[in-house]
């Protein structure tokens, strides 16, 4: 017990003396103990850290540490005295956690000899990390800082590439729910990463609690001066409102703002605001076909089968508005496409962030027949995947290519109905960096564009009949030549 108290002691008034004498004592131990980084609270510097045995945090100085910081250990990544990860936390393997353990299969080099290498290593951890609820914070943003709101992340990635782009900073504003959804705003996330990587920019992320905060968050990023924000990204059709006034008010800042369109009074785009919105409905045809297809064959792989007794599919929105009608709708025609004695089921949670209502509605869409149902709906698709494993049925994923985000799932995660937010968010660096920002304009991008698209997943490649296969190809570019026009309301379906 007084062992503890020490490491207590001086993790509280002397992080620097306990790092000499962790380093001390790894070296008088053979070197063949680990070094785990997590969460650091205010009040804790990077340079407070862990030593274990072995595996993430079976010494009690590992354990002491999870309690100060509120840390699970399947959270953590484990590093090796070079500071690189080598492994992941065994302790649990379901739902979201196991999804973060798989995330952290590799990483980047970060010495841990010097406070700018656990920094590196931080960014690296934080950078894989899906929980939406914790957070690291690497840099201080003076008038920035909204308690619990923005996080930092990045500063090392790459050697900056040509014209200064070291120098730019990004500010990232997510949609309600946040990191971690292994969808919408984990694509975002995605695609400030790439700008990281390939041009060497520092970004900070804001992660609003509820859609009353994302006008504050943009506003504290604009007002900025240490650093300046060359860029903020507004990820969400619900920072419309509050980016038409910022826009306007900072005139001299570059904003983009993705699945919206901001315009003024007189409804003319704003000059300093590029608009990134998606063909979602055409994606959701492509996706719509699939099931429609599979739904009539009597059809056995991975974790789920289809009935053959019945025909039907469903689809899990989050909130009713009609940005995901599009996805409803283009899913509905695509279905009919296929065969219009289906039956087809909708319904929505009302919420992007709840799994259990989720998994609720899909249950009882499995439970009444459905073989394939798809969401769109944020966070709240995990429990519609949660059904599907406990069914032995099908679920389609969104966004991003679920069956590798949410793993876990893969074996009933059929295909997925990517949405390339990554690439917005990087064409908006990109531009920053050569001058060439797309202000003033509307990005339309569907599947002529490569914007959307159904991708299989990945237990199903090759898995699938040809027939399905085949047919995906033929309707994606009767799509792309005009011969087939997909619906973006159910009216029209």
């Amino acid at each position: 017990m007084s062992v503890l108290f020490t490491v207590v002691g001086v993790l509280a008034f002397s992080p620097l003396l306990f790092l000499l004498a962790l380093f001390i004592y790894a070296a008088a131990s053979g070197g063949s103990r680990t070094v785990i980084l997590g969460d650091l609270p205010e009040g804790l510097t990077v340079g407070d850290v862990a030593n274990t045995e072995g595996v993430a945090g079976t010494a009690p100085a590992g354990e002491l540490l999870r309690q100060l910081l509120g840390a699970r250990r399947s959270e953590l990544p484990v590093l090796d005295t070079e500071g690189r990860i080598v492994g992941r936390s065994p302790r649990s393997r379901s739902g979201a956690d196991r999804n973060r353990c798989n995330m952290l299969k590799t990483g980047s080099p970060a010495s841990i000899g010097t406070t700018d290498g656990f920094k590196r290593g931080l960014s690296v951890w934080y950078r894989m990390s899906r929980n939406p609820r914790r957070r690291t914070v690497l840099k201080g943003l003076g008038s920035i800082g909204v308690a619990g709101a923005l996080a930092g992340c990045g500063g090392d990635g790459g050697d900056g590439g040509d014209g200064g782009s070291e120098n730019i900073n990004v500010g990232m504003v997510y949609a309600t729910g946040g990191l971690g959804d292994q969808s919408f705003n984990d694509m975002a996330h995605v695609g400030i990463q790439e700008a990281e990587a390939e041009f060497g920019v520092t970004y900070q992320n804001a992660e609003p609690d509820a859609p009353g905060d994302v006008g504050e968050l943009q506003r504290r990023f604009a007002r900025s001066s240490s650093p300046n924000f060359e860029l903020i990204c507004c990820i969400g059709f619900v920072q419309a409102t509050d980016l038409k006034t910022n826009a306007q008010e900072f005139p001299d800042q570059d904003w983009t703002i993705v699945d919206s369109v901001v315009k003024d009074d007189d409804g003319n785009l704003i000059d300093n605001v590029a608009n990134y919105v998606f063909r979602e409905h055409e994606g959701s045809f492509q996706v719509g076909v699939l099931a429609g297809m599979l739904t009539g064959m009597d059809y056995s792989h991975g974790g789920g089968t289809t009935n053959p007794d019945e025909s039907m599919v469903g689809f899990v929105g989050g909130q009713e508005i009609p940005l995901i009608e599009k996805f409803e709708a283009g899913y509905a025609a695509g279905v009919d496409h296929a065969d219009a004695e289906i039956q087809f089921e909708s319904a929505y949670a009302g919420d992007w962030n709840d799994p259990a209502t989720g998994q609720e509605i899909a249950t009882s869409m499995y439970d009444d027949g459905a073989d394939v149902v798809y969401h769109a709906a944020g966070g709240t698709g995990a429990g519609v995947f949660e059904a599907a494993q406990a069914e032995g049925r099908y679920a389609i994923g969104v966004d991003n290519d679920q069956s590798v985000s949410a793993s876990e799932f893969s074996d009933v995660i059929v295909a997925s109905m990517i949405k390339r937010v990554n690439r917005a968010v990087f064409e908006s660096v990109s531009g920053v960096i050569d001058g060439n920002f797309r202000g003033g304009q509307v990005n339309d991008l569907g599947l002529a564009e490569d914007g959307v698209g159904a991708v299989i997943g990945q237990d199903f490649e090759g898995e699938l009949p040809g027939d399905i296969t085949s047919e995906l190809e033929t309707t994606r570019q009767g799509i792309i030549d005009g011969d087939i026009d997909v619906p973006t309301t159910m009216d029209d379906v």
